[in-house]
């Protein structure tokens, strides 16, 4: 027998799944210093620490280039990439590092405390790198995190950039690299 409650509640999944699968991975929504994104990937890795592998650091990186973490994991880096940038770390007021957890991470505010320092760069034909702004001060806002296979982390930023103030700000749905932290990236993809 037809239930129409259930029929709705049905409907009402979809549609939550619908949105979650058309947010795509993220956006970046301003233009700093001439730079604007428009974002295709979005992948983070975590930094552990400890015989326990607690999670101590999370990178996020966005772009409008594919296949980054790819060449990451293969020891490259990669050309003709716009990126941006952020490092997640926690510490307590010994300034020991902390487990990364959700929350308001801001730019700025100094140690301890929950601390993001982000950036916006661009890389040329031969891998070279240039800072085209960072972050002088706002929030990064950690919705939730996985550092397991599969893994994802959620959230939203809304930053000023150095040297006039200019704002950035968006979401991200970023996808786990499983890219080792500190492997050297000696060639240029």
């Amino acid at each position: 027998m037809f239930d129409p409650s259930r029929a709705l509640r049905f409907l009402s999944v979809l549609a939550v799944l619908a949105l979650v699968a058309c947010a795509g991975p993220g956006n970046f929504d301003g233009t700093v210093n001439g730079f604007s994104l428009s974002v295709s990937t979005s992948f983070f890795f975590p930094v552990r620490e400890g015989s326990s592998g607690e999670v101590k650091e999370l990178v996020l990186y966005m772009s409008e280039r594919t296949g980054i973490c790819e060449a990451f994991k293969a020891g490259n880096r990669v050309k003709d990439a716009r990126l941006f940038a952020a490092v997640l770390s926690d510490s307590d007021v010994n300034l020991n590092r902390q487990v990364i957890a959700p929350g308001a991470y801001s730019v700025g505010q100094g140690l301890p405390g929950k601390v993001v320092t982000a950036g916006l760069t661009q890389s040329d034909g031969s891998c070279a790198n240039s800072v085209v702004a960072s972050a002088v001060a706002g929030t990064l806002n950690l919705s939730s995190y996985g550092a397991e296979p599969g893994g994802k982390m959620n959230g939203t930023f809304d930053l000023s950039f150095a040297p006039d103030g200019e704002k950035g700000k968006g979401f991200f749905n970023a996808v786990l690299c499983d890219y080792a932290p500190g492997a050297p990236l000696m060639g240029c993809e």
